[in-house]
């Protein structure tokens, strides 16, 4: 404890006074330096979660030198300002009226007294603080075993704060302890997930935590690591690794840019709100999770607004959120990367949305135009969560479709408006066993089911030659139906993605031939 490592110094008292006793005496004129006198004191105050109720014992130091050479030592000297400390000489020393500190008067009797301020930046703070409390809960109070949170979390400062999240008194009655084994903090499985963490502080302790809490393949969670203005600031490969590396979830920092964005205020001028756009832009089905260390309404709804798909608030010590913030906190975080993880199929959908944009632009039509702006609806509704009125809104493509090419004269037959042509019906012939649904009659005309009319375009115009297809069709149109007439049963594919998905494959097919 002489080489002036306040870390040296938490570790003697967590190791040296976890074992009951009532009294502590400090024989202040044997320990070379005063500032460790005193470092002892405060470390044993602050050091609630780790021994307890003896952070509370009658403190006397004792020395012949006099009291004002212990007064110049910043933070520590603070310790001689409290109650229940008592400086004594050798030959005045009494133990017998020494009396603990009460643990309902902590805050008053002790941390009304002090003032501990960080040694480090507010951005660095923020972040190592940010990511020691999610470590804090992942390891149910026990030490990180990652060296940075654990340096952290030995430093005066964070002991001071973390003193304040919790009332002293209830944890040491135990009512405050059984909050942590309420967590459910068994590992998040993405086996065949893709994760990328893109923060300039991510040493900070924030890889270690999100790599314990999220497990996936090895190789398949990665790091950018740089201080960053923007978007366009990163490597030409940086920038193929963020476009072209098929992530299913992005955890992106607010501020990318250090202690350059401490002034900053517009959440559009935060270097992470433009990464965050240029990502949606290129992909707008791409999971992104901010981190930020704001808890104003304005950012957090500019980032959800600018298309986040959730967010984290990084905890600063300097609002000191109580211990129940933080689990709700990590609960939110935990059930937004499982969402998040859920929903990585609209990264391939978006992509597969912009390949019929592509196509479509060869030679833009009226109805390719029509089209486009359906799937775009559906597309919105499907990211929302409202899968069966994604699929009724992707379906109406096909509709959309049919009228174009389709037509019926007066007599009410139904032909092909390209090559005016009668449309088979196709339940009878070779596709018989795909297309099993018979014609019937509207008043005096025949009637072609949705499905029906496709399968004609789809055979007959466009000389296809999957015979599944007609049976697929088929399917899926009923499957709208029942639910259009309250008929579906309510484990119905067309009730999530699956169902979505299913007939996304049908439509894509049909615009590659439109």
């Amino acid at each position: 404890m002489h080489e002036n490592d306040l870390g040296v110094v938490n570790d003697f008292v967590i190791a040296k006074l976890k074992h009951k006793f009532d009294v502590l005496v400090i024989d202040a004129d044997n320990i070379q330096r005063n500032e460790v006198v005193l470092a002892i004191g405060m470390y044993l105050r602050l050091s609630i979660t780790e021994v307890g109720i003896n952070a509370l014992v009658p403190i006397i130091i004792v020395s012949d030198k006099t009291i004002k050479s212990f007064l110049h030592y910043n933070q520590f000297s603070q310790l001689l300002l409290t109650k229940n400390v008592y400086f004594e000489s050798r030959e005045g020393m009494k133990i017998d009226a020494v009396q603990p500190l009460d643990a309902t008067k902590y805050e008053d009797d002790f941390l009304a007294f002090i003032n501990v301020q960080p040694r480090q930046g507010r951005h660095s703070l923020a972040n190592q603080w940010g990511a020691s409390v999610l470590d804090r809960l992942l390891n149910n109070g026990v030490p990180s075993g990652n060296d940075v949170l654990n340096t952290a979390a030995k430093s005066l400062y964070f002991k001071y704060v973390l003193v304040q999240t919790f009332n002293v008194a209830d944890y040491l009655s135990g009512k405050e302890q059984p909050r942590y084994a309420m967590l459910n903090r068994t590992k998040i499985h993405a086996n065949g997930k893709r994760i990328l963490l893109i923060d300039d502080e991510a040493d900070k302790g924030w890889e270690y935590v999100l790599k314990r809490m999220i497990v996936t393949n090895e190789g398949d969670f990665d790091v950018i690591k740089r201080k960053v203005a923007s978007f366009d600031a990163f490597t030409k490969e940086e920038k193929k690794q963020i476009k072209e590396g098929n992530y299913d979830l992005i955890f992106l920092d607010l501020r990318m840019n250090g202690v350059a964005e401490e002034n900053i205020y517009k959440p559009d001028d935060f270097s992470g709100m433009k990464i965050l756009k240029q990502i949606k832009k290129d992909s707008q089905g791409t999971q992104v999770i901010m981190f930020t260390a704001s808890n104003k309404a304005w950012n957090l709804k500019a980032l959800l607004d600018a298309g986040a798909d959730g967010y984290y608030i990084k905890e600063s010590p300097e609002y000191k959120f109580s211990n129940n913030f933080s689990i709700a906190n990590y609960d939110a975080l935990r059930e937004n990367v499982q969402n998040c993880l859920k929903r990585s199929y609209l990264r391939d959908i978006d992509t597969r949305m912009k390949n019929i944009r592509r196509l479509f632009n060869i030679n833009i039509t009226d109805l390719k135009k029509s089209i486009l702006n359906q799937l775009d609806v559906s597309y919105e509704l499907l990211k929302d969560g409202h899968f069966a009125f994604a699929y009724i809104s992707l379906y109406q493509t096909i509709e959309m479709i049919n009228n174009e090419y389709l037509d019926r004269d007066d007599n009410g037959v139904w032909y092909i408006v390209e090559t005016n042509e009668d449309a088979k019906s196709w339940t009878i012939g070779k596709f018989h066993h795909e297309c099993v649904e018979a014609k019937t009659k509207e008043k005096d005309h025949v009637k072609y089911p949705e499905w029906q009319k496709m399968a004609s375009l789809y055979y007959q115009l466009w000389k296809q030659t999957d015979k599944s297809f007609g049976y697929q069709i088929q399917t899926l149109i009923n499957e709208r139906n029942k639910f259009m007439h309250n008929d579906c049963n309510s484990k119905s594919d067309i009730r999530n993605e699956k169902g979505y998905l299913t007939l996304f494959d049908a439509i894509e097919k049909i615009c590659a031939l439109v």
